[in-house]
């Protein structure tokens, strides 16, 4: 039994690699959108659409479980983003928006004493 379940790939990873590929697929006729080489890689402007989606294909496979009506919006709303984008109305973000430098100051400016908190 347990070789039997070591054979079968775990239904999330196939369902996330299939909705990934459906996804590029869909905005890949986008002439703003460059897609990245390695197939399993989406812009992050559709990450949270796509997961949106993924949870909505992984909803199927348990019948008695109902989506909630924010989970179907969520759903149409990834759809209709990604229409939007594969008739060029929008552009997806290839970068996150973290990418940017942020500087950390590596000492004080002022040291903290009773005169320069004065009160605190």
């Amino acid at each position: 039994q347990v070789d039997a379940l070591r054979q079968n790939e775990d239904p999330l990873l196939a369902i996330i690699k299939d909705t990934i590929a459906r996804v590029r697929l869909e905005i890949n006729s986008s002439t703003k959108t460059i897609l990245a080489l390695n197939p399993i890689l989406i812009p992050y402007g559709v990450k949270t659409a796509t997961c949106h989606l993924i949870i909505e294909a992984l909803q199927s496979r348990i019948p008695s479980l109902k989506l909630s009506e924010d989970q179907i919006r969520n759903a149409d709303n990834a759809r209709s983003l990604l229409r939007r984008l594969s008739l060029d109305q929008l552009t997806a973000l290839h970068a996150s928006p973290l990418t940017t430098n942020i500087d950390v100051p590596l000492k004080r400016k002022r040291q903290a004493t009773l005169n320069t908190l004065n009160g605190l």
